[in-house]
């Protein structure tokens, strides 16, 4: 039987094909409730739109298009999440980075299927779900290397 970490991942893998215009008819929202000129990891000029009925993430399109979809622990589900479980149906990371969430956080990169997320133990902090590119093409657009910030 398939673990709820893997419905789930499945499920949220399926949404990244959903273009700005899909998401709003799926979501049953409208286009005013987008927010313009966002940024996201190092891109910038995106739309948002979050805080849609049935949807525990937050979406990132550029011109229409899917960027990414984004959960992090404001969602319920994401407490469902297992650690093992996610190495488990996914395999082998090409990358596991320091996370900027916390020391014991690490961002386990999935680049090439179009995944990455931030784990430690015992929690699942985010799940990034974006089209399948190479590896420094992610780490370029999406990556946040804690050692980037001031204290």
């Amino acid at each position: 039987m398939k673990s709820r970490t893997v419905s789930l991942l499945e499920e949220w893998l399926a949404l990244r094909g959903l273009s700005f215009a899909e998401a709003l008819t799926r979501f049953s929202v409208s286009a005013e409730d987008a927010e313009a000129d966002l940024g996201y990891g190092e891109l910038e000029n995106l739309t948002g739109l979050g805080n849609l009925p049935n949807c525990p993430g937050y979406f990132y399109f550029r011109d229409g298009s899917f960027v990414l979809f984004y959960v992090d622990k404001m969602a319920d589900e994401v407490d469902e999440l297992q650690l093992q479980d996610m190495l488990d149906f996914l395999g082998e990371p090409q990358a596991v980075w320091r996370s900027n969430i916390g020391k014991l956080q690490m961002v386990y990169v999935y680049a090439e299927k179009g995944i990455a997320f931030s784990a430690s133990d015992d929690e699942v902090a985010f799940v990034e779900i974006f089209n399948p590119l190479p590896l420094a093409e992610y780490e370029a657009k999406f990556y946040v290397n804690p050692s980037s910030f001031e204290r």
